[in-house]
């Protein structure tokens, strides 16, 4: 279990969003002031396994600049937004499929290996058992 602590700050450093012990999420707030963010991952509790963390900052247009535009180019940068979130809901899609597919194959492999070992021992078994057999059974003592 991945246990990651999040905290992203706005420019005040006040506190934006946080969590703590996070295996994934998908976050969505506005900003109250623009200006430097900050994205502070922990990963604290468990500092012996490594973890890869990807995260993607989308940043929209400000509302002075929203209305600002003529109801066509709002239109086209809606369409254009849209667009935008389609084509990075994909790229995650394909990350998570990616990812859960080199488990999948990593599990594989490891089921495979351990059945072939233990095929070899449950022949070697078997070839012990004869040998063993054979030598009591094979011995004949004169009475």
């Amino acid at each position: 279990e991945l246990d990651i602590d999040v905290n992203v700050y706005g420019p005040d450093n006040q506190i934006v969003w946080e969590t703590e012990k996070s295996r994934e999420a998908r976050v969505l707030f506005k900003s109250k002031m623009p200006g430097l963010h900050k994205f502070c991952f922990s990963n604290k509790m468990s500092t012996v396994t490594s973890k890869t963390v990807s995260f993607h900052v989308q940043i929209g247009d400000t509302l002075q600049a929203a209305t600002t535009r003529d109801p066509m180019e709002r239109s086209i940068m809606n369409i254009y937004q849209g667009l935008l979130e389609v084509k990075n809901e994909q790229d995650y899609l394909r990350a998570r499929e990616r990812d859960h597919r080199d488990t999948a194959e990593s599990t594989h492999n490891h089921v495979l290996v351990w059945s072939l070992i233990e095929i070899g021992l449950i022949v070697s078994m078997g070839l012990g058992h004869v040998t063993y057999l054979r030598k009591q059974f094979g011995k004949r003592r004169a009475v």
